[in-house]
């Protein structure tokens, strides 16, 4: 499962990182703030949406699969981004690859903006799982895979779902939306 996944977002993946510099941006002192309006803006709504579609799933812990309350302190009052809402689990769990791959992008945004000396308490959401980040990645693989396993056209679904939150993210994180 995990391939067909890279698979149907790797231009989108490589689309955003090339569009949107989260090390520069969080460097940077005048961009900061909008920066991390825009990470709530996806973040937060990502919480609510993901966390009804898939919280009956105990294997997933969505409880813990949770970023908003690390970046809400820091953006104040602001109007979120509408997240898509799934069309069902595999849906769902296809979005949830993506936020929970920021994870792994987020250790290596930190560290980067840790050798730039810049101030990190503000960054958080993008080391949430702290040690437990692999484990958490892990978890979640093992989750999404049990819970789709063969079936082709669950497959197809969770590609569709990734495809959708990725265009969202570089919607909502690069400004074409409001």
């Amino acid at each position: 499962m995990i391939d067909d996944l890279r698979a149907a977002t790797r231009q989108l993946h490589e689309g955003l990182e090339a569009r949107f510099d989260a090390i520069q941006l969080l460097s940077d002192g005048m961009s900061r703030p909008e920066t991390l309006r825009r990470y709530a803006s996806f973040h937060v709504p990502a919480d609510a949406v993901l966390g009804r579609a898939l919280g009956h799933l105990p294997q997933l812990e969505m409880d813990r699969r949770t970023r908003g309350h690390l970046l809400s302190p820091h953006v104040g009052d602001w109007a979120w981004v509408d997240f898509p809402e799934p069309s069902g689990v595999a849906d769902a769990l296809g979005m949830l690859y993506v936020v929970e791959g920021t994870s792994l992008g987020g250790n290596v945004i930190l560290k980067r903006l840790r050798d730039r000396g810049a101030d990190c308490a503000e960054f958080g959401f993008l080391h949430p799982y702290g040690s437990d980040t692999g484990l958490m990645w892990k978890r979640f693989l093992s989750a999404a895979s049990a819970e789709i396993g063969a079936d082709a056209e669950a497959r197809a679904m969770a590609c569709r779902g990734a495809v959708t939150a990725f265009r969202h993210a570089e919607r909502v994180l690069c400004g074409d939306v409001r």
